[in-house]
């Protein structure tokens, strides 16, 4: 994809608020950091680097929380995760390090759900756009965990664990990707509701 772009040329991709459209600006063949975030680029493997002149025009609240333009590096293999209105959004690259669902009573009310799946990203992977809250709480474990939510509309997009440092948990659900890559994990399934199930043979289950 990236060797076939060229500065100027349109480009488009999915999320959780529709589809969106960027202009190309620049072809990275060299190693470069974005706001903060390791853009992984060379000769071999160049990265697009994307401007969104507008990414304010899907939110309905709070537009001054976003600045005008948002550059970032666009891969064939990058993901979008929003809220659900788009105030807040982790823009990631690669795949995820490990795909993963969790029964525990905790996710449940975290979720609303019966059970919470997330993604595990390297931090130096995903670029996270957008102001948020956080909140914090400690596991039977003694160790804390982190979540960044919208002030807006309340969605997490993305949280962090203590005995996972370096690594951002995002919920799958905020990418709106029926394509995502199936769980390799189910754990806390002493605690899942009998009519759920993780179906796949190389489904790692846990009690």
């Amino acid at each position: 994809m990236a060797k076939d772009l060229k500065k100027g040329d349109t480009v488009a991709w999915k999320t959780s608020q529709g589809e969106t459209t960027g202009k190309v600006i620049k072809k990275q063949t060299s190693p470069t950091k974005i706001k903060g975030h390791d853009v992984k680029a060379s000769k071999s493997d160049p990265q697009i680097i994307v401007e969104n002149p507008d990414p304010k025009r899907h939110i309905s609240r709070a537009p001054s929380r976003r600045s005008p333009k948002a550059t970032f590096a666009m891969r064939s293999d990058m993901r979008v995760a929003e809220c659900r209105c788009g105030q807040l959004r982790a823009v990631c690259h690669g795949q995820p390090q490990r795909v993963s669902v969790c029964h525990c009573l905790e996710c449940q009310r975290r979720t609303g759900s019966a059970f919470a799946v997330q993604a595990r990203y390297s931090k130096t992977d995903v670029a996270v756009e957008g102001s948020s809250r956080l909140y914090e709480r400690t596991g039977d474990s003694g160790m804390w965990a982190r979540y960044h939510f919208c002030p807006d509309c309340g969605s997490t997009v993305y949280y962090e664990n203590e005995d996972t440092p370096g690594v951002y948990a995002i919920p799958v659900g905020a990418f709106a990707d029926p394509t995502f890559p199936a769980p390799q994990r189910s754990t806390f399934e002493s605690r899942m509701h009998p009519w759920t199930g993780v179906a796949g043979d190389a489904v790692d289950h846990e009690r």
